[in-house]
């Protein structure tokens, strides 16, 4: 009995040890505490109570966001972001908000690896500048607040920084030059935020930098040709800065390189020929800048964009060829700029909306009915047309029919110089110019017009429209359709070269005309090859549902697309847009028009 008592004494000592030490462990420092709580004191968050769960003197248990070495007790990580999955948020059901700065005693917190104060939205002030004396920092996270000021001078002081993320703020300055000694730098977001002057011009030597993303700022100068020996990067977005010079041809050959955008800058010359044939690039955004020249025709089989979006500049020429050939392309985008020619028919363009080509010199859609009926349009029928409807026929058309010399010819000269009908007016129609009233009536004579009647070359005029439209009817019988089809059927079947040199082709007003033909071309190209009947009908309809004012757009969405297959939200909006104060059973000035279209 009494030999165990020396062993058991031993043993109690030894767990108390034990104990003792694992609770000095847990507890973190009174310095790291401290400095937490001044931390704390600067920021103010009343929805979720995160700050509620700082008491006590262990700030390494229990306290929300913060998490400690376990081997030291020193705090490590302080993650606090404002839009989360964490059930805290879910219980509130709302993203966090907070207000207040980043307060200088972080910088106490001399062994911290991961600072994120994300998406608050309302912490403003500027980065401490003690912040980069943090030797052990690994992650800067302050994406999403109201920051401001610059970014710190020697933030190049940070060799172990892997994430610097300051997008979406209201930082300024320039990028200072340290920032390109941070070796281990792998993810730059400096996004959204107003940062200007120049990229260092050895901005790579960033050699671990993957994701370079500094879009939405006002960055100025080119690209330097260092970033060409940057062979990890993947991800480039200078988008919506004011970059100018050339694109780089060494962009196309960089080896991993994914993604690529440069929109909305002053970029000029020409596309580089390396870069439509890179066979990594899987995004690539050159639009809204001021490019020039032809589209290189260097796409390959191996070819593989995901979006490809060269709108809004000033490229000329053709389609090339070669775009057909490649392994996928999901969306392209060539509007607004000065392309000419055919577009090709089948994979990709057999999935791209008419949008992608929309607003070009002289792109038609490749259909040969539709070239056919350009090509084979007379000059009189041409000159019944106002200036502002053959200009917009000529626009999207003459480029399918560039060999019809003398056609071409015709509509440029109607539509530049600007003239008029060539049709006579008749002698007892308006012509839009001021008449005096004096020495032309006669008090005596006031009524004879009334009991005379209609002047008789005008009644010549109605009664032949009656012969026309009797004999178009027995040509119809044969199909044997309903009354009220048979008579849309009518109008909108008839020759409009017939109708214009005969005289019977008078339009009311030329806006109705023009949305006679877009609404119809808008049908046909929805339903495919169905009956000029049934694209017809349907126009009907849909007239009668677009004037319903009783239905909102979403319930006017819905009833079109009953009748139509499901349409693209932009060609909706450009379907409502149209003129609609006609509808094809009654509108007899549309008849002409809607022909060649069917």
């Amino acid at each position: 009995m009494d030999s165990s008592t020396p062993v058991t004494v031993t043993l109690i000592a030894l767990l108390l040890a034990v104990v003792a030490t694992t609770s000095t462990v847990q507890a973190c420092s009174a310095s790291d505490h401290a400095a937490l709580l001044a931390f704390k004191s600067s920021l103010t968050e009343p929805y979720l109570g995160i700050f509620h769960t700082w008491t006590g003197t262990d700030c390494c248990s229990g306290w929300y966001g913060i998490s400690c070495d376990p081997t030291t007790s020193r705090v490590a990580d302080i993650n606090l972001r404002g839009e989360s999955e964490d059930p805290i948020f879910e219980k509130a059901g709302r993203s966090g908000y907070m207000t207040g700065s980043i307060s200088p005693s972080i910088c106490q917190l001399d062994r911290l690896t991961t600072l994120i104060i994300a998406d608050w939205k309302g912490v403003s002030g500027s980065i401490p500048e003690c912040i980069t004396a943090l030797s052990s920092l690994r992650i800067l996270d302050l994406i999403g607040n109201k920051i401001s000021g610059e970014i710190p001078s020697a933030i190049g002081n940070l060799q172990r920084l892997t994430v610097l993320n300051l997008a979406d703020n209201q930082i300024s300055g320039v990028i200072p030059p340290s920032l390109t000694k941070l070796a281990s730098l792998k993810h730059l977001d400096i996004s959204n935020n107003q940062i200007s002057g120049n990229l260092p011009a050895d901005f790579g030597n960033l050699k671990m930098l993957s994701r370079a993303l500094l879009g939405k700022n006002q960055l100025t100068g080119s690209i330097p040709e260092s970033v060409s020996g940057m062979y990890r990067l993947a991800d480039l977005d200078l988008s919506m800065n004011r970059i100018s010079g050339p694109v780089p041809a060494w962009l196309g050959s960089m080896p991993v390189l994914a993604t690529l955008n440069l929109d909305s800058n002053m970029i000029s010359g020409e596309i580089p020929g390396t870069l439509l044939g890179s066979t990594g690039l899987g995004i690539l955004n050159l639009s809204r800048n001021a490019i020039e020249g032809t589209i290189p025709d260097s796409f390959g089989s191996k070819s593989y964009f995901m979006a490809l979006d060269l709108s809004y500049n000033n490229l000329k020429g053709p389609i090339p060829k070669s775009l057909s050939s490649a392994a996928y392309i999901g969306h392209l985008d060539l509007s607004h700029n000065h392309l000419c020619g055919s577009i090709p028919l089948g994979s990709p363009f057999d999935h791209l909306e008419a949008s992608s080509f929309s607003f070009n010199d002289c792109l038609c859609d490749g259909f040969p009915e539709q070239q056919e009926f350009f090509v084979s349009l007379s000059i009189a029928a041409v000159q019944s047309l106002s200036p502002q409807v053959a200009s917009e026929l000529y626009r999207h058309h003459h480029g399918c029919c560039r060999d019809a010399r003398s056609l071409t010819s015709a509509w440029l000269s109607l539509v530049f110089s600007g003239t008029t009908y060539s049709r006579p007016h008749d002698t007892h129609e308006p012509t839009g110019e001021p008449e005096s009233l004096y020495d032309k009536n006669d008090p005596k004579s006031f009524g004879n017009r009334a009991a005379h009647g209609h002047p008789p070359e005008l009644n010549e005029k109605h009664q032949k429209s009656k012969r026309k439209k009797k004999e178009q009817d027995s040509l119809l019988s044969s199909d044997a359709p309903p009354a009220r089809q048979s008579k849309r059927r009518r109008l909108c079947e008839e020759s409009v070269l017939v109708a214009a040199e005969e005289g019977v082709y008078q339009p009311k007003t030329t806006e109705s005309k023009a949305a006679c033909v877009a609404i119809l071309d808008f049908i046909k190209r929805q339903l495919g090859g169905k009956p000029s009947s049934i694209i017809v009908a349907a126009a009907d309809e849909i007239l009668t549902v677009i004037k319903n004012e009783s239905l909102k757009t979403h319930d006017m969405e819905k009833e079109v697309e009953k009748l139509l297959n499901p349409i693209p939200g932009p060609d909706f909006d450009q379907l409502v847009s149209m003129p609609s104060d006609f509808s094809f059973s009654s509108a007899t000035h549309a008849t002409a028009a809607s022909t060649a279209w069917l």
